[in-house]
């Protein structure tokens, strides 16, 4: 007698779950900044369905474009507005599982086809299953529809995931070629890296740390060096340093500040260990560096 064949069960991997939606704003026109709030536990993606909107994110303005999404990561003070009459806009707020898409934080992301279809389909869920807030398409407190159809919150939840997996994949694409589930950690990390990097370069005027930049991007200081690291082959600090230098080299031949303010404004200590470090990368004092690249400098002659 032949044994019975055994099932087992496999338990679906997820990347991403959306537990619960905090709010949901269809805007159509130009319409002004409401006021700055933030959601202590949730995340909120802007997409600019068209004309244009400048998202405002810690007070730092994002221009957004037809066709254009970005996301503000939970306690991130965020607003919105538009002076385009021809502008659509939709701001959802949700609760989530949010390991994977925590490099989405500081990215600008344009839309595809079918993503554009599952946000019309979320917004379509949404006028089904809840009841508009003042006659509009605002809700912050959601109130179910009596004639909501069967399964419309759980299709809202649906749409976002793929939504969100989608980006995911579009991000992490190589060369045209979709990533397997195997190689998605390393290709996402890849993603964060160059995040970090932009994030970087565009700050390098503030007095960065390690550890701000960590806190930036909501991940630990030692799991998000280990990981720029294995994606770039150097350190943070290393390409904080780097980059530090590029400006100092960029401020003095601008000729506006003094050695110490540059000091100051790129984060160092002190100017005595600026000009150290300057030294030390570029092969001669600050004070001398426009000088010897202007072919300007001499040196001093010997007795």
């Amino acid at each position: 007698m032949s044994k019975a064949f055994m099932y087992k069960n496999h338990p679906l991997a997820r990347i991403v779950t959306i537990y619960g939606i905090v709010s949901a704003d269809y805007l159509q026109g130009a319409y002004p900044a409401i006021y700055p709030h933030k959601h202590p536990d949730a995340w909120e993606l802007c997409y600019c369905m068209q004309g244009t909107i400048t998202y405002y994110k810690n007070g730092q303005p994002v221009t957004l474009h037809s066709g254009e999404i970005a996301f503000a990561s939970p306690d991130t003070s965020h607003d919105s507005q538009s002076d385009n009459p021809d502008t659509t806009a939709f701001l959802i707020s949700f609760t989530c599982s949010h390991d994977y898409i925590k490099a989405l934080k500081n990215t600008v992301i344009p839309v595809t086809p079918r993503q554009a279809q599952l946000f019309c389909q979320v917004i379509s869920e949404l006028e089904l299953a809840f009841e508009p807030e003042d006659r509009k398409q605002r809700r912050f407190h959601f109130s179910p529809s009596q004639n909501s159809p069967v399964g419309s919150e759980q299709l809202i939840c649906t749409y976002l995931e793929q939504i969100l997996i989608d980006i995911l994949r579009e991000i992490t694409n190589q060369d045209g070629r979709p990533i397997q589930n195997k190689n998605f950690p390393k290709a996402m990390n890849s993603f964060l890296a160059a995040n970090v990097s932009a994030y970087i370069r565009s700050h390098i005027r503030e007095p960065l740390t390690v550890e701000k930049i960590a806190e930036e991007f909501h991940y630990s200081r030692t799991w998000l060096s280990t990981v720029y690291k294995a994606a770039t082959g150097i350190g943070i600090n290393e390409f904080l340093s780097s980059q530090r230098m590029d400006q100092a080299k960029s401020l003095l031949l601008e000729g506006q500040l003094t050695v110490a303010q540059i000091s100051e404004l790129l984060g160092f200590s002190s100017p005595q260990y600026f000009s150290r470090k300057f030294t030390q990368t570029v092969g001669c004092p600050p004070s001398q560096y426009v000088d010897t690249l202007h072919g300007t400098f001499e040196s001093p002659k010997k007795p």
